[in-house]
């Protein structure tokens, strides 16, 4: 059965973190926490990726010129998107993995696939101008996640629209004040919207 993540909006102690998932579950809790995580499948290739810092990392890695605009080229050939969508999943997969292993310790072993829509996360720099912009979008990371049987490939429960994001900045000053944070930070916004992917689906999954 599927069920459709209606999002609702929880406040991080640094105000910058939204998650929340507001469904009602297709299994029992009971069910649920029988699970055991076996295997994380990542499947980025059917959402819209703009991710601008990785995108730079990427072009720096192959020896570009990131003030060269013919070095963007580099991420629309099909070997350049097939390595760049390597490199998200793999990044994703890295965050939501440890997330799921430590909430599904169960017995009964399960694969929770994430099949993702939108990969949203512009630069530091982006978001500073979007800042100032009635309307902008923020970052976030919208997916939809299968749980199967790992033995037999049943599927057993599906959400779909399961997302995070990241609070808008509150104009030039909030965002300067937004990045500095990050700067201190080891974890990226990708990283921190990734690791929410896994804590937003594990809550919801698991709630009481």
């Amino acid at each position: 059965m599927l069920t459709t993540c209606r999002t609702i909006f929880v406040v991080s102690l640094l105000g910058m973190f939204v998650t929340g998932c507001m469904a009602t579950r297709s299994v029992t809790l009971q069910e649920a926490r029988g699970y055991k995580l076996a295997a994380v499948e990542i499947d980025v290739r059917p959402a819209t990726i703009s991710w601008g810092d990785g995108e730079v990392a990427f072009m720096v890695a192959r020896g570009l010129d990131t003030n060269d605009p013919a070095s963007a080229n580099a991420l629309t050939t099909a070997e350049g998107k097939a390595a760049f969508e390597k490199v998200v999943t793999e990044r994703i997969a890295s965050r939501i993995r440890p997330v799921l292993a430590s909430q599904l310790n169960g017995a009964r072993p399960v694969k929770v696939t994430y099949v993702f829509k939108r990969i949203y996360v512009p630069s530091t720099a982006s978001r500073m101008v979007a800042s100032v912009l009635i309307g902008s979008i923020p970052p976030g990371m919208l997916a939809d996640v299968t749980v199967t049987d790992a033995a037999s490939g049943t599927t057993l429960l599906q959400l779909a629209d399961n997302g995070s994001s990241l609070l808008p900045s509150s104009g030039i000053l909030g965002a300067a004040i937004t990045a500095a944070v990050e700067g201190s930070m080891a974890d990226t916004a990708f990283d921190r919207l990734a690791t929410a992917q896994g804590v937003n689906f594990a809550t919801w999954l698991l709630a009481e």
